[in-house]
């Protein structure tokens, strides 16, 4: 009986472990004091997270496990003066260095100095041919979808049922994870379940020379590492409508112009909105809830005149005939 439950422990420790795969990174660094020489036992923390770690004796650290995003950190130790280092940028699978220099104080000082990082030209520790696009620049596009954003990518094109293709290879051949799940239909080996674009924290499209951490894929990969809650109320919400308008002269019925011309904002329209933050009465636990509707009504017309029964004779009767297949009017007019 004990040895099931070792088992048991065992196999629930090594699902955990598996889940930073490919949805963490981590920060590393020396410090040192002004002469070069190394500070053993500072103190570096991650602000406003319970992460951190302490200088060993070479004056090293190492912080694992960060979700992807933007922190800063900050040094202490007794005699020295506090160090503020902002704007740091962590991607999942990569190693963000952070070298710190302390200087020494006066113990009556309280002052605190603050450092703006600056990200590296060259990523050393990037060992495939990947793209990463974090929450900030979604945001900021003017998309629908992350396959939109994908497919601006080097590399990747799309076939004309919009299909994502990398290096060529087949739709089939891409790896989609999401939090380090894989998110394909094992039917096709497609997309599984679509992923709103206001929940993503960050995005890495690898097209060539994955780890070996990843399966399942010989064209490239599609990583999405979804938004941790906050520790305070935070909500959002992105409104988009519109409609194709022509002054074209169609020589057809005139419901059907009159149809074709119409302008209706509210026919191709799309809803964003999220809202997150901690639970009432439950202050350590959070959530995160996102939302996305998107409707299409077409914008191409025809006549019902050819049915199961034959011709419509009626030309009374002809009404628009709208190519969204999810619009059940077109079915009572068969």
């Amino acid at each position: 009986m004990k040895q099931s439950w070792f088992t048991v422990l065992l196999l629930v420790l090594g699902l955990t472990s598996l889940t930073y795969s490919g949805t963490t990174g981590k920060i590393k660094g020396v410090v040192t004091d002004p002469q070069g020489n190394p500070l053993p036992g500072v103190n570096i923390l991650v602000v406003n997270t319970p992460m951190g770690a302490a200088a060993d004796d070479n004056g090293r650290y190492y912080i694992l496990n960060i979700p992807p995003g933007t922190y800063t950190l900050k040094f202490t130790m007794i005699g020295y003066q506090t160090l503020n280092i902002e704007g740091i940028t962590v991607q999942s699978d990569l190693t963000t260095t952070v070298d710190a220099t302390l200087e020494t104080k006066v113990l009556e000082a309280e002052e605190e100095v603050t450092v703006i990082a600056q990200r590296p030209m060259i990523q050393r520790d990037a060992t495939a041919s990947a793209a990463i696009i974090s929450s900030d620049v979604i945001e900021d596009s003017p998309i629908e979808t992350f396959q939109d954003i994908v497919q601006t990518k080097a590399g990747v094109s799309v076939d004309a049922g919009g299909a994502l293709h990398f290096r060529g290879g087949r739709a089939d051949e891409i790896a989609y994870l999401v939090d380090g799940i894989p998110n394909v239909n094992p039917y096709g080996n497609i997309l599984g379940v679509d992923i709103a674009t206001n929940a993503i924290q960050e995005l890495s499209v690898i097209t060539g020379s994955f780890n070996a951490e990843y399966g399942q894929a010989m064209s490239g990969i599609v990583n999405i590492v979804t938004k941790d809650p906050p520790k305070k109320y935070h909500g959002s919400l992105s409104l988009m409508g519109g409609d194709l308008s022509t002054n074209y002269d169609l020589d057809i019925h005139s419901k059907i112009q009159e149809a074709s011309k119409a302008f209706d904002l509210t026919n191709a329209e799309e809803i964003e909105a999220t809202f997150s933050g901690p639970i009432p009465l439950f202050s350590r636990l959070r959530f995160f809830a996102s939302m996305r509707r998107l409707s299409d009504g077409g914008y191409l017309y025809g006549l019902s005149r050819y049915t199961p029964y034959g011709v419509e004779k009626d030309t009374a009767d002809w009404a628009p005939f709208s190519m969204n297949p999810n619009d059940k009017t077109n079915l009572q007019r068969s």
